[in-house]
């Protein structure tokens, strides 16, 4: 479901309900930032002409202008969460997770067992096991 369709369930009431699974993968038309802020999404939301902003800008350009920012249609200050966005945010979340975790454990820091090897405050690793030299 694109922008639109999201729109359009808003509108009819079925928003966040996937009618149209075959489209789910589908995020190449789904913007990464807002294009008010030009950053990346925080709440994002969806009006009902089809774009998506960050809450704050939404909120902000409408207390200037009730027209949308991108196609100029009138927004009637409707603004929906923008749940794809925050499903393919939430998506990228764990994905990024499970990377760490697997770099961990590919380095034997996340194995189980105790580590006592430990960084120094210039970064050198010390093993506190060994005695050290001199004593």
């Amino acid at each position: 479901m694109n922008s639109v369709g999201e729109a359009a369930d808003a509108r009819a009431g079925s928003f966040g309900v996937d009618l149209d699974a075959e489209e789910e993968d589908d995020d190449d038309n789904i913007p990464f930032a807002c294009l008010l802020c030009r950053e990346p999404f925080t709440n994002p939301i969806v009006t009902l002409c089809g774009h998506y902003f960050c809450a704050k800008c939404a909120i902000a350009r409408f207390a200037k202008t009730p027209k949308c920012f991108a196609c100029g249609a009138k927004t009637n200050g409707l603004f929906n969460s923008a749940t794809r966005i925050i499903e393919r945010m939430n998506k990228r979340q764990a994905t990024k997770q499970e990377a760490r975790a697997e770099r961990r454990r590919m380095h034997g820091l996340d194995d189980g067992e105790h580590h006592t090897d430990e960084l120094s405050q210039d970064g050198i690793i010390i093993d506190s096991n060994e005695t050290p030299s001199g004593a």
